[in-house]
């Protein structure tokens, strides 16, 4: 789960934090991320000031920073799934698939359907790789934006699979 809130809510800065940054109003996942920090790594992490309605949660590790640079890339160019952990066990890709989607999903309830978008290739492509092999039936396609925004890929979970996908 950590891993994907990185993904979709992370960045190093200058090889030595390892930042996350949610919405204020976010509080579960603030509070989600802290403790993980602080369980796997063992260090107290800095709550930042709101600002424009974003809360930072910074960890100090040049360690941490590091690995998550090395392993899951530092930009929303650079970010990507490693192979290792999409051949990870089902509960640890049930995990991922929470954090990425707490970060960057979303549920129409007018349409009745589960959503994931991204900007990075790799990640769209990664979270569905995920889905199929939790055995979760969805699509990707994307969509390109007037310039300067990016190209943006969305996941949609199969309507017939929304009480499995909404189980994770």
């Amino acid at each position: 789960r950590l891993a994907g809130y990185y993904l979709s809510e992370g960045h190093v800065d200058r090889e030595h934090y390892l930042t996350f940054t949610f919405h204020e109003d976010e509080k579960q996942y603030l509070n989600d991320t802290k403790a993980l920090l602080e369980k796997y790594f063992e260090k107290e992490v800095i709550m930042g000031k709101v600002r424009n309605h974003g809360q930072t949660i910074t960890l100090c590790s040049t360690i941490a920073a590091r690995f998550f640079a090395r392993d899951f890339g530092s930009t929303n160019i650079s970010k990507s799934i490693p192979s290792w952990m999409l051949e990870s066990s089902p509960e640890h890709l049930k995990e991922l698939v929470k954090g990425l989607w707490c970060g960057d999903g979303s549920y129409d309830q007018k349409r009745n359907l589960f959503r994931y978008n991204s900007v990075t290739n790799a990640l769209a492509y990664g979270f569905y790789n995920a889905l199929l092999k939790l055995g979760i039936p969805c699509s990707i396609n994307s969509q390109k934006r007037v310039s300067p925004k990016q190209k943006m890929y969305s996941i949609i979970i199969s309507r017939i699979a929304n009480s499995l996908f909404g189980a994770i």
